[in-house]
């Protein structure tokens, strides 16, 4: 007997295209706001959890991308890789960098 939980979300409300393959990892911003993930197409790509539209292509991986995580207060964003490298990115699309003074 599946939980009221599971009847109530069982149908997906939107899906998050544009990764050559399969994508390995997601995180929720901390706000809420953005979805990242990583697959293993090597890329890292962040979205609007809103309209599921595509925000950032972070290319720098040589090898699959294993996990990705924002940081507390959203701005960057870390992914570790099958390459066996760990690297930072500024996870906020260039509109909202302008909008922070952080150009």
């Amino acid at each position: 007997m599946r939980s009221r939980l599971e009847r109530r979300h069982a149908s997906p409300i939107g899906s998050l295209v544009g990764h050559e393959g399969e994508a390995d990892c997601v995180a929720f911003s901390p706000d809420g706001t953005r979805i990242a993930t990583g697959g293993i197409d090597t890329t890292v790509r962040t979205w609007d959890a809103q309209t599921f539209e595509q925000l950032l292509v972070l290319r720098g991986h040589e090898n699959y991308v294993k996990d990705v995580v924002f940081s507390p207060d959203g701005t960057l964003l870390a992914s570790a890789s099958g390459d066996r490298t760990v690297r930072l990115w500024d996870a906020l699309p260039l509109h909202q960098r302008r909008a922070m003074g952080r150009e």
